[in-house]
């Protein structure tokens, strides 16, 4: 994925870090070394810990498994990026029995490890809803929690945090 310039040359398409959490499975951090021929390294998935995914580029090998043109000295170096979209889909492809979530924001991926919430559950809202539909959520889970009502401080704190996120 590159985006092609006036002048002509191309710089691949930068897409932002997203946090991997792994909330099942065994206590010791599992080893992945990625998926196929297109590896991105040795990597610890912890349980219950944000992991930073960010775009990485991979070297792959030619068609016949060599990284040589026939008769040439030079290198066949072909390569390939894998966003943090990609990378999760074969983090669950690989450990399929094992719950993953990805989330956009390091706060957001820390919020949940804390309470096992995601954002739209903490406000009480369902993943595809509208602006002012997050909004009037956020009013009334705000009012209930208001320390100043005789809520608690860091419930309160939390539903601000989530609807910072999601009215972006």
């Amino acid at each position: 994925m590159t985006t092609k310039f006036l002048d002509g040359h191309t710089e691949p398409i930068v897409t932002p870090a997203k946090y991997l959490v792994r909330t099942s499975g065994p206590t010791e951090p599992l080893r992945w070394s990625g998926v196929g021929a297109s590896s991105i390294g040795i990597i610890d998935l912890p349980l219950n810990e944000a992991i930073k995914v960010k775009t990485t580029v991979v070297r792959t090998p030619s068609a016949e498994g060599s990284n040589k043109v026939a008769g040439s000295k030079a290198a066949n170096n072909k390569f390939a990026t894998k966003t943090p979209d990609e990378i999760f889909n074969d983090v669950r492809r690989e450990y399929g029995a094992l719950n993953w979530f990805l989330f956009a924001t390091r706060d957001e991926a820390v919020t949940f490890i804390e309470t096992g919430k995601t954002d739209h559950q903490i406000l009480g809202v369902e993943p595809g809803s509208t602006a002012e539909e997050i909004r009037e959520a956020y009013l009334s889970r705000s009012r209930e929690n208001h320390p100043d009502k005789g809520g608690d401080n860091v419930t309160f704190q939390r539903v601000v945090a989530a609807y910072k996120r999601l009215s972006k």
